[in-house]
């Protein structure tokens, strides 16, 4: 996912890159319009947090009479915000719970954007308008290649060894077909068909391919996470974490 942080301070030069992937300005610009508002609720929050702080340091200085009401006001506020974050219900009439529920699901609209976005070419990546602008560089031997049939058939017989385990990795050569993982340069997306089957049936956590260099990206199908990090010398890498019976991903470059 590209850092919102570049995209802020240099929004032409990443409007400028993505075209060069099919990528319309304004898709750019919702993005950071949804961040400025993401931004603006966020310091609103944080000034409704710093003025908690601010009357917990002070409420000794209260007459006693006063005291006991204040502490028991900041701790009601804050037991309202714990249940924010966990997901519970709120009540709509507190202010202060809208806000950071509008907070949260402006936070999700900029993360679900961002997630919309490929990632910026690599400046050794031939820029061109179909599969004919590729430069080979060398080529060795005869390449090996499977048929969709036999793609899928294979990732089914290693699924039979692994059906009851969980959380569940898939690691897939080819990426699945139609993902921000699989598309050239042209903007064509190049993947396996039966991958995309074999994740749309069997729903694993994370799926980590390759194949497309051109392509390092991030992508969902349904509930799993779709990684391609691209040619090793890009320096892209993929951080998995196990929470419980689910894997967590992200995508990270040196």
């Amino acid at each position: 996912m590209l850092d919102i942080k570049l995209i802020r301070e240099q929004p032409d030069f990443v409007k400028g890159e993505l075209a060069k992937r099919g990528v319309e300005p304004a898709e750019v610009d919702r993005l950071l319009e949804a961040d400025q508002k993401r931004r603006k609720l966020q310091a609103e929050v944080d000034h409704l947090r710093a003025d908690r702080k601010r009357r917990s340091r002070e409420v000794g200085q209260l007459p006693p009479e006063e005291r006991a009401a204040e502490i028991a006001k900041i701790r009601a506020e804050e037991a309202d915000e714990e249940r924010l974050a966990k997901g519970e219900a709120i009540d709509a009439s507190n202010p202060r719970l809208v806000l950071g529920a509008q907070l949260g699901l402006a936070e999700k609209n900029v993360e679900e954007l961002a997630l919309t976005l490929p990632n910026i070419p690599r400046p050794y990546v031939v820029v061109g308008a179909s599969e004919a602008d590729n430069r080979v560089i060398k080529t060795e031997g005869t390449p090996l290649e499977f048929t969709e049939d036999e793609i899928y058939a294979t990732l089914r017989a290693g699924y039979e060894f692994v059906r009851d385990v969980r959380p569940l990795l898939m690691i897939c050569h080819p990426p699945p077909f139609d993902t921000k993982c699989d598309r050239i340069m042209s903007g064509k997306p190049v993947g396996s068909t039966a991958a995309r089957r074999f994740i749309e049936e069997v729903k694993p956590d994370v799926c980590i391919s390759g194949h497309i260099h051109e392509s390092a990206g991030v992508d969902r199908i349904g509930p799993t996470q779709i990684f391609n990090a691209g040619p090793f010398k890009g320096g892209g890498y993929i951080v998995i974490r196990a929470e419980g019976e689910r894997l967590d991903a992200r995508l990270e470059f040196l």
